[in-house]
């Protein structure tokens, strides 16, 4: 009786039930997994990485997890597991960005002081091939919201995919996803980054192949400093397990 006519649209997208534990999705602020499960999400313990926002055992100890990193800061919100996994695997389906999830971008983003000088936000992009397929550029979805958090402009034609590679395969090592999307991206606009901070998204951090060979094409086009957000870091890629 009370729902608006955009909840019952949504309700026809949203399963009523949680994909994770099978209770019923109590709101659709929640997605497709239940308030349960979203309380349930890890969080991290406190002492992180600096720069790349691992988790370490000794803070000021060198973190293995960045040495290769090319940008020069990385955060996300939390490991790829769970109701966060969850509710990006539905977004390489759908276009949409349930509420809370974006909430918790928002709230991450805007609680990173570095992020305050970013100048410009890049989505990650698709290849125009995979763009077509899937219809929407998920990163894109997920860069808007970075962008509102920091009322900072949202460039997503400045970053080209102009190589198209396959998905990377479960068992890819780290060696072999760099040398996959090595010179795949390429720069339409190089006077706009010059001189400016940056700040790239994506939905996942696996190895950091894509993310960091975007950071190393734009600042190859003169970006002064380049940062990235990633929703959710594979941690098991960079501790081993």
């Amino acid at each position: 009786m009370g729902r608006s006519f955009a909840d019952f649209l949504l309700s026809m997208i949203f399963p009523s039930r949680c994909v994770l534990c099978g209770e019923p999705v109590e709101s659709l602020a929640d997605g497709i997994t239940c308030a349960v499960c979203w309380s349930a999400l890890d969080r991290l313990p406190a002492a992180r990485c600096a720069r790349c926002h691992a988790p370490v055992s000794v803070p000021s100890e060198g973190c293995p997890a960045c040495r290769e990193m090319v940008l020069d800061r990385l955060r996300f919100l939390g490991p790829y597991t769970g109701a966060l996994r969850a509710q990006l695997l539905f977004l390489k389906r759908k276009p949409y960005v349930c509420r809370r999830l974006r909430e918790e971008i928002r709230e991450e983003v805007a609680a990173e002081s570095a992020f305050r000088d970013a100048e410009l936000i890049l989505p990650v992009p698709l290849h125009p091939r995979r763009q077509r397929e899937r219809g929407y550029n998920q990163a894109e979805l997920l860069a808007e919201e970075v962008a509102c958090a920091l009322g900072r402009p949202l460039r997503p034609g400045v970053l080209r995919r102009a190589i198209y590679t396959k998905p990377h395969g479960a068992g890819a090592d780290a060696v072999a996803r760099a040398r996959s999307v090595a010179g795949s991206f390429v720069v339409t606009s190089a006077e706009i980054l010059r001189g400016r901070v940056v700040l790239l998204v994506d939905d996942v951090y696996t190895t950091g192949a894509t993310l960091n060979e975007c950071a190393r094409t734009v600042r190859a086009a003169g970006a002064r400093v380049v940062y990235g957000f990633a929703v959710a870091r594979a941690l098991g890629w960079a501790f081993g397990f």
